[in-house]
């Protein structure tokens, strides 16, 4: 016996004599409420199928979001850990160790921070000490030796600074920007005329983290170094 897919009403014998395609209860079609039933089912399996497709990029976006914050997060502390352990040179801008005594880049005397306490006390009485005792015969000279100019790819270098300065003003999210630690390559291209290649991280206009390749035309005359062009890509 037929039974309708709309109301679920099953076909007696007593339904003979009615139109075998129609249901005696509802009066649906058969064949039109088994075509509706069949869509309604069709768009059920369609949904679900979405919604698991959206589960899984959805998943995938937050993997990719969670392995970009870690490495912000690395790349955060290695920065803070090479700046506690580095400066800046008064005089030519280069990063330097705090335990060098010098300037690797252009040979100055690194300034140290005296340290108060006990242990400052302690030095300044056995200086006295020494000098009373020893009348200052012990003395010696303690004049410096001279300074090394800088090469011109060595000044080029020390424009790294302003050169990134000038790349953050023309990100999207300058506050964002994160640039690598040390100075960026240098290309000699004659003529006392260099070229300062490096990247950037930084966040563009939909707010996700980009990495940009810049380069810095910089020009040497008189040992002062000049930067004539910028270029971000």
């Amino acid at each position: 016996m037929k039974t309708c897919p709309k109301c679920g009403y099953t076909r007696t014998p007593e339904d003979a004599t009615k139109p075998f395609d129609q249901c005696p209860s509802c009066g649906v079609y058969y064949a039109k409420a088994e075509r509706a039933k069949e869509l309604q089912e069709a768009k059920q399996a369609l949904a679900a199928e979405l919604g698991e497709r959206r589960a899984k990029q959805e998943s995938a976006r937050q993997a990719r979001a969670d392995a970009r914050a870690q490495r912000d997060e690395q790349r955060r502390a290695a920065k803070e850990a090479a700046n506690a352990r580095t400066t800046q040179c008064k005089d030519c801008g280069g990063t330097v160790s705090k335990n060098a005594e010098t300037c690797p880049h252009c040979g100055a005397k690194v300034a140290k921070q005296n340290s108060a306490g006990a242990g400052t006390l302690a030095l300044l009485t056995l200086i006295v000490l020494a000098t009373i005792l020893f009348g200052g015969k012990n003395k010696e000279d303690s004049g410096t030796s001279p300074r090394t100019p800088p090469t011109p790819a060595e000044t080029a270098k020390y424009a790294s600074g302003q050169c990134e300065r000038l790349v953050k003003n023309r990100l999207k999210s300058p506050s964002t920007a994160d640039f690598p630690w040390g100075f960026p390559n240098v290309i000699d291209l004659g003529g006392n005329e260099f070229m300062l290649v490096s990247y950037v991280d930084a966040q563009n206009g939909f707010g996700a983290m980009i990495r940009s390749n810049y380069s810095c035309r910089v020009k040497v005359e008189n040992g002062k170094a000049t930067i004539t062009d910028v270029n971000i890509q």
